[in-house]
């Protein structure tokens, strides 16, 4: 059970600390430089082009646009924020939905992409996570007696699939329609990898201990992306 004061509106309070206050510090800061620097004359030696080419892109003096992610001209890696933000204020109606069962989840996600446009298909992922976190003893239930070498191929078919620009460019040079198929899917494709993956850590002890190894939790601490 939710309610707002308890539980939802501290969750968003935090999140909103975390992901848009770092953000609106460093666009402040690219566009005092933009505005500030990039006026002055060639550089010598003379800087890359690709460095020359930032913060010039269309609607790069619209600030305001930028500060809630409708445009990244400033920080063009700042929509992975947009993307995290969003799904920061659909989660606790997300799990809302979940709690009436998983069907009530998938069917807040359609009406949600039918109402809001289906290039947001990444909130299929986050569904598929909820749905499978709130189904965790079932997953346990189904994989745990399977044997180790079962789990070990799920686990290589997952890591396979989660490869699908690779698949996609051998497979191209025999079936060009086959590969636009695989990378206008790539979203859904990956999304099913990755939950095969986290179904075999799930209920594999000696998966979990190989991610827990001192080394890799060594480069986790330092960048969470590079351990993934």
């Amino acid at each position: 059970h939710y309610s707002l004061r308890g539980e939802i509106a501290p969750f968003l309070i935090t999140r909103a600390t975390r992901i848009l206050l770092p953000y609106w510090a460093v666009l402040l800061l690219s566009s005092f430089v933009a505005h500030h620097f990039y006026s002055m004359p060639a550089t010598i030696p003379q800087a890359y082009p690709w460095l020359l080419g930032l913060w010039q892109g269309p609607g790069a003096q619209d600030l305001r646009a930028q500060f809630m992610f409708s445009q990244t001209s400033y920080l063009p890696q700042g929509w992975t924020l947009g993307v995290e933000w969003t799904c920061s204020i659909l989660l606790p109606f997300m799990l809302l939905a979940a709690n009436n069962g998983v069907l009530y989840l998938a069917l807040f996600v359609f009406l949600y992409l039918m109402s809001f446009g289906l290039n947001m298909i990444w909130l299929v992922s986050f569904a598929l996570g909820i749905a499978m976190a709130m189904r965790l003893q079932t997953i346990q239930q189904y994989m745990g007696p399977i044997s180790l070498r079962k789990k070990y191929a799920i686990l290589l078919t997952g890591l396979l699939i989660l490869d699908v620009n690779t698949i996609a460019r051998y497979i191209g040079m025999a079936s060009p329609s086959m590969k636009g198929y695989l990378m206008s899917n790539v979203a859904i494709i990956t999304t099913v990898g990755a939950s095969l993956v986290i179904s075999c850590v799930l209920v594999s002890r000696r998966i979990q201990d190989m991610l827990r190894h001192k080394v890799l939790l060594f480069y986790g601490r330092i960048s969470y992306s590079l351990y993934l």
